[in-house]
């Protein structure tokens, strides 16, 4: 998956929620599961409006960032769990937050 500048992604809803503060990531698990080598998330090129809140990623086997890939970018990574990826993150000339 590869997130575009700009877009902010939310996981942890159940589907009754009336706004994104009401969500609960803990219980409700939002999954992206890779099932390819590969980065299951790759973010390019963008600044800290891209957000990735409240998933788990896994899956993912890329000696660059198998569950993230960031390149050139200062995204938002918050609230998530990443695990069983052959590498978890990595950040190439980037700022995380």
């Amino acid at each position: 998956m590869t997130i575009k500048p700009d877009v902010a992604l939310h996981g942890g809803f159940a589907g009754s929620e009336a706004a994104r503060d009401e969500r609960n990531w803990t219980n409700h698990l939002s999954i992206l599961w890779g099932t390819t080598n590969g980065a299951v998330v790759t973010i390019t090129n963008c600044g800290p409006a891209t957000r990735m809140d409240g998933f788990v990623i896994g899956g993912g086997n890329d000696i660059h960032g198998g569950g993230i890939k960031v390149s050139g970018a200062a995204p938002v990574i918050a609230n998530n769990t990443i695990r069983n990826n052959g590498y978890k993150l990595s950040a190439l000339d980037s700022n995380l937050r």
